[in-house]
């Protein structure tokens, strides 16, 4: 399939189940209690069997290091450049702390920056995506949650420490762990056929319709500073220190563009997880990643894409 066709049916799998969770929300009452239950569904699923699978037809080596360490520095980054211009922002509390979150965490996985990997460098991107991300929830577990925890007045405050991290929600760390695990071991992938497409597809629009249900049209356009800022720091400063990056250390070159890749992702779905789950300013994350993701679509992605900056 061309880039182009790809691309389009890229947009299709964000676009028409976000829109659909949008109506369903507007038609069917108390539909936001039943986006959790959908959200841990993919959690518990298709998203460790993705990879697990990806990860596992990898040749591990040793260059493989630098993709979780580059993860864990761009959101580093983000949170550095997110606390600056927080200082120059009237916001409360609980926005300042979304505003953080945004800022932090970017849309690294595969419901846009591995699926991109995929559609640029077939299941060897996607394999190396997942490791990528293996920071993901060592920083969520023990930074971001952690932080959204003590940050907000919700009764959340009273889970216990050990429930972040043994907890079925880290089930794609998990099966990532256990793939590199047996990739270390030398225990050969089964030879069977698995359509990881279609596993794939249906996580990333399962994930984008429980979005739309939580949307507020109205916060499109409600906090212009803040996006303006977190497009800023996704969309230039945060690339630019990745290209500063990979342009020090000789690594492969399908190692260099996935980190490239990632360093260009909108604010992350988790962002908007993370304010739902501790009572935060749900509306200032719906409003930045919403106005994050349709930016990189429309602006950032064709630029990449059609210009071969990649």
């Amino acid at each position: 399939m061309q880039i182009e066709y790809r691309f389009i049916l890229f947009q299709c799998m964000i676009i028409i189940p976000f829109l659909l969770g949008i109506w369903i929300k507007r038609r069917m009452a108390y539909a936001e209690k039943y986006t959790k239950v959908l959200i841990l569904i993919n959690l518990t699923t298709m998203a460790p069997v993705i990879s697990l699978w990806s990860i596992w037809g990898l040749s591990i080596q040793l260059d493989l290091i630098f993709l979780p360490l580059s993860g864990f520095l761009l959101v580093l980054i983000g949170m550095i450049c997110g606390v600056i211009i927080s200082f120059f922002m009237k916001l409360s509390q609980n926005s300042k702390t979304s505003f953080l979150i945004s800022s932090s965490l970017a849309n690294h996985g595969f419901t846009m920056g591995g699926f991109i990997c995929y559609l640029l460098l077939g299941e060897t991107g996607l394999g190396m995506a997942n490791i990528f991300i293996l920071y993901f929830v060592f920083y969520v577990f023990l930074i971001i949650f952690p932080f959204a925890m003590k940050m907000s007045h919700s009764a959340v405050q009273s889970a216990r420490p050990l429930d972040l991290f043994i907890n079925i929600r880290n089930m794609p760390l998990y099966a990532s762990l256990l793939a590199i695990g047996f990739n270390l071991l030398h225990v050969q992938r089964p030879a069977i056929h698995l359509n990881i497409d279609i596993i794939l597809l249906i996580s990333m629009c399962l994930y984008y319709f429980t979005l739309g249900i939580h949307f507020q049209h109205n916060d499109l356009w409600g906090f212009i500073k803040e996006n303006i800022a977190i497009c800023i720091v996704k969309f230039c400063i945060v690339p630019l220190f990745a290209i500063l990056l990979v342009s020090i250390f000789e690594i492969d070159h399908h190692i260099k563009r996935v980190i490239i890749i990632q360093s260009c992702m909108p604010a992350a779905i988790y962002s908007v997880i993370t304010s739902i789950l501790f009572d935060l300013d749900v509306r200032l994350s719906s409003s930045v990643f919403v106005i994050n993701s349709l930016f990189f679509l429309f602006m950032v992605l064709p630029i990449v894409l059609f210009f071969n900056l990649i």
